[in-house]
């Protein structure tokens, strides 16, 4: 929300200064967050006018920043607080008007941020089913390995591969095939942690990196993934490699898919 520039002339600072106190303004920029700003403020009135336990509210009405003295702090009558506070009274508009200056600017900085996440969020999610896409998973890969190269810590790449998608568009068309994603993509991230990355890398694959897990971990979550997308006669097969820090990410997805149509093979000797 846009608010109101800060009101009054440059030209009436020094007078504004010398009502009040013989000390400079605080230094506030506008690219300052809030907070920081409304402390530097809070700290310049109680060391120039007075600890008067201030307190800085923002109004309803115009969205504005207004600094007020506990009245209790003050005097303990309404006449002497005015008496106390009329001579500031201009500096605390400034200062007010300073801090709505910089709170309309930390605004527009987050709602730009939150627009910016929800483009980049709608760009790395896969339309289907919700998870990561293919750009998702490799910024995914890219961000953690700096991390996993610096600190060496354990984590598993698990591709899964739908086994027969084809046959179910061919025969029941492509909306029970998109049906089939779903529920396997939903079956995949349920036998995931939440901290865990889980992409559809497009058609009938999808991919995991469990992050900070042994390899006897993942097994079990690869174990759980086979399970469940039996019990509702969802064929797929499923490899998973582990992270080494001599190949990276790039070695283990490779790994992983090597590990993944070997199974595949095995299945169709075995089911036709």
């Amino acid at each position: 929300m846009a608010l109101d520039p800060p009101s009054g002339q440059l030209g009436d600072t020094s007078v504004i200064i010398d009502l009040a106190s013989p000390t400079d303004l605080p230094s506030i920029d506008p690219l300052m967050n809030v907070d920081e700003a409304t402390h530097l403020v809070v700290d310049f009135l109680t060391d120039h006018v007075g600890p008067y336990g201030w307190t800085v509210s923002r109004s309803a009405d115009d969205g504005r920043v207004h600094l007020r003295a506990r009245d209790d702090a003050v005097a303990t009558d309404a006449e002497s607080r005015a008496t106390v506070l009329r001579p500031h009274g201009p500096l605390l508009d400034l200062l007010g008007s300073m801090l709505s200056t910089v709170l309309s600017c930390d605004l527009a900085r987050l709602e730009e941020a939150r627009l910016r996440g929800r483009a980049e969020m709608a760009a790395d999610t896969d339309v289907l089913t919700g998870l990561l896409n293919r750009r998702g998973w490799a910024r995914a890969l890219e961000a953690e390995e700096g991390r996993y190269r610096r600190l060496g810590d354990p984590a598993v790449v698990i591709l899964v591969d739908l086994d027969h998608l084809k046959e179910v568009n061919d025969g029941l068309g492509h909306v029970a095939g998109d049906v089939v994603i779903q529920s396997a993509a939903q079956i995949i991230e349920d036998c995931t942690r939440p901290y865990d990355y889980v992409a559809r890398l497009g058609g009938d694959e999808f991919a995991v990196l469990a992050v900070d897990v042994t390899e006897s971990q993942a097994q079990d979550m690869v174990d759980r993934m086979r399970v469940a997308l039996a019990q509702v006669d969802v064929a797929a097969s499923v490899g998973h490699a582990p992270y080494t820090p001599e190949g990276g990410f790039t070695a283990a997805v490779t790994a992983a898919d090597r590990s993944m149509y070997a199974e595949k093979r095995r299945r169709r000797a075995t089911h036709g």
